[in-house]
């Protein structure tokens, strides 16, 4: 908004009859307002930083984490790889059966005239059965092509069924096995007699890689036949001997056939969790079990990988998938993982036994179900396969976490106590630490803190702690565990350091911002074995500093600095200003004396130009309470010359800082939420009318 004052004057001059003054010029002195803001004593450090007693006397506190020790400290992520080369264990074909039979009449038609013919003849007669022999040797073609194309056999049995129906008894029933393609023997035999109407068995164990072809020769090199002795028969053409061959409890090396379903690999294994505790159970945060398969078999195979030891909402943990079948002579390929968050995983092994720790179990199972396909499998074929356990990190461990000493030397960390002081240095009195230890843990702690110093990073100063507590055990016990929510029932100690125990003063009057201690963590002191110990991942151990500082202080030089934007045009619109002082007008509720300066900074924050001030804000008065009633004003003037003109034109804020000082003072001063300093900008400027 334009001054008023100077809108008025240019009317006036504007209005008036006068001469022609187009060359002339007039200088015009006007009073501007520029900026108005506050200092005030809180901004000795953050708002949340600041509280106020019951007298409102102003108090810095801090609760700081100066130290934390995580279940990530005691435990190391957790990872496993089992790499398996798995032949195939066995190969199971079932059991296979292949049936003929030779009928009473296509023995007569063999044996030929006159016998033959008289068997035909008497077809539904009774007739004495004379002594018969197949007078050469018989072949009959056995097809077990709908099971398998060949087999080679590490152990098998194949066994002969005859049932003899005719009314005679059979004798000496020779044969021999023959692979049709190859002509070599399977096996050959002789069956000494096969009653009339009753059954005779033969079998023969099929090992050292014995070869069957889809395609056998049954021959029948011999049979005979008492005949009936005499005694008329019933003659019935359609009588058979029925032959049944079977083969059985066939354990292949390799066949081309077609595959029942059958399990080909199933083992477990126990696996160790490595770790330095006594551990039962565990609950996993993050990790992944995954599989990985090549095949050389030409079926698919159903896959498994499955930890019992590991349960969610009661099932176990379990991953299942089916590899496909490889082409002939090639390999297929299978990946699956499973994230396992949440899974609880006992570690009491196999048998589930509360004596074994750090232990739980994985079952690998592969199976095939049948395809109808015939397919050439072989005890040679592979499954290789890679299982485990990747960046397993526990959210619980439950056990005995053992006895140990954690050390921490020269730790380091941010001290936020003193961060918005700008510089110069005070003295601080009556400061009070509570240190809390806050144990989440299922185990007995003891704390030794042996070293404690505070550093100011910038002026290089360090204190180093005076505490009847340094170097002393600090007992800390264990927590309790809430199981059912999942979460610790903490157990937290106290000690309290202040100036009749400790030198508090000194570390803080530097201004710390930096926090360095030695520490010694020791975990089960006693040794005393806890089986039912815990810990849990985000529920550490922590140490706290609760800091509470009455601002009674000595200050030297302290800064405090606020900023206003600040835009030229504002107080010259025209470009007319020619020169002038800048005012502050100071309503000082501090009683402390302070020496400000205007710094001009651009859009960027870079300083452009400093104005010094010509004088002190004088102090406040305090009454007999050794307070402030009422502000003091004092009026510091800023000279402009075209230089610092040139400057506040390219300004886009202006910087208010107080340099706070309490020499003057015999003694420290308390400080109350309501001091402060109120600062108002203005200027006395020139214009050029023309």
């Amino acid at each position: 908004m334009k001054n008023p004052v100077f809108l008025l004057i240019l009317v006036l001059l504007l209005g008036a009859c006068a001469p022609d003054l187009s060359d002339k010029s007039w200088e015009v002195d006007v009073l501007t307002p520029i900026a108005h803001t506050s200092l005030e004593i809180s901004d000795i450090t953050g708002d949340s930083l600041i509280d106020v007693s019951s007298d409102s006397l102003l108090l810095l506190v801090r609760s700081q984490k100066v130290y934390e020790f995580t279940l990530d400290d005691l435990v190391d992520p957790f990872s496993t790889t089992f790499e398996n080369t798995a032949k195939l264990q066995t190969l199971d074909l079932g059991t296979r059966k292949i049936d003929y039979a030779i009928s009473l009449g296509q023995l007569a038609a063999q044996q030929g005239p006159p016998f033959g013919n008289i068997i035909v003849a008497n077809h539904g007669n009774n007739l004495p059965f004379p002594a018969i022999s197949i007078g050469s040797p018989i072949n009959y073609s056995i097809n077990a092509n709908q099971f398998f194309q060949s087999i080679t056999l590490l152990d098998g049995w194949l066994v002969f069924e005859l049932r003899n129906e005719l009314p005679i008894d059979l004798i000496n029933f020779e044969y021999d096995l023959i692979n049709q393609q190859s002509q070599t023997l399977v096996t050959s035999g002789i069956i000494p007699l096969i009653p009339a109407n009753g059954v005779a068995k033969d079998s023969t164990q099929l090992n050292n890689m014995t070869v069957l072809e889809g395609t056998l020769t049954a021959e029948l090199k011999n049979l005979e036949s008492p005949g009936s002795g005499g005694v008329a028969v019933p003659i019935d053409t359609s009588d058979q001997l029925k032959i049944q061959v079977t083969v059985k409890d066939l354990n292949p090396f390799e066949a081309t056939a077609i595959f029942p379903a059958q399990d080909l690999i199933d083992y477990t294994e126990e696996v160790l969790f490595e770790t330095d505790f006594e551990l039962s159970r565990i609950v996993v945060d993050t990790g992944v079990l995954y599989m990985q398969a090549i095949s050389t078999v030409e079926e698919p195979v159903i896959l498994e990988y499955e930890i019992p030891s590991a349960t969610k909402a009661n099932q176990n943990l379990l991953l299942a998938g089916t590899l496909p079948s490889s082409p002939p002579n090639g390999t297929s390929l299978y990946n699956d993982s499973k994230n396992i968050r949440d899974y609880s995983v006992n570690l009491n092994g196999i048998n589930f036994d509360p004596n074994v720790k750090n232990t739980f179990f994985a079952q690998l199972r592969a199976r095939i179900d049948s395809s109808g396909n015939m397919v050439f499998i072989s005890l040679e074929d592979s499954i290789y396969l890679t299982t485990g356990i990747q960046g397993l990190m526990p959210s619980k461990i439950e056990g005995w976490l053992g006895r140990d000493t954690i050390s921490t030397d020269d730790e380091q960390l941010p001290l936020f106590l003193f961060e918005d002081i700008d510089g110069g240095s005070f003295d601080l009195a009556a400061a009070r630490i509570r240190m809390e230890l806050i144990n989440h843990f299922g185990a007995d702690m003891q704390f030794v803190l042996t070293d404690v110093r505070t550093e100011n990073q910038a002026s290089g100063q360090m204190a180093s702690m005076n505490w009847t507590g340094l170097g002393q055990a600090l007992d800390l016990p264990s927590a309790l565990d809430d199981a059912p929510n999942f979460q610790p029932v903490a157990h937290s100690e106290s000690w309290q350091l202040d100036e009749s125990n400790s030198n508090l003063n000194e570390l803080f009057n530097i201004q710390p911002d930096r926090l360095i201690y030695d520490l010694d963590l020791f975990i089960n002191p006693s040794g005393i074995a806890n089986p039912n110990g815990f810990a849990y991942r985000h529920h550490p151990i922590e140490a706290w500093m609760h800091v509470e500082i009455p601002l009674l202080l000595s200050l030297d030089g302290l800064l405090l600095i606020d900023t206003s934007d600040f835009r030229y045009s504002d107080i010259d619109p025209n470009d007319r200003l020619i020169g002038g002082t800048l005012r502050l007008f100071a309503d000082n509720f501090m009683p402390i004396e302070a020496e400000v300066d205007l710094i001009a900074i651009d859009s960027l924050g870079t300083p452009l130009d400093t104005l010094l001030g010509t004088e002190k804000i004088q102090a406040a008065l305090l009454n007999a309470d050794d307070r402030v009633e009422s502000s003091l004003r004092t009026v510091i003037e800023y000279p402009l010359d075209g230089q610092a003109i040139e400057q506040l034109k390219k300004a886009d804020r202006m910087v208010f800082k107080g340099r706070y000082s309490t020499q003057d003072r015999p003694k420290r001063i308390p400080l109350y939420e309501y001091y402060r300093t109120e600062l108002k900008l203005s200027g006395a400027f020139q214009f050029r009318i023309h």
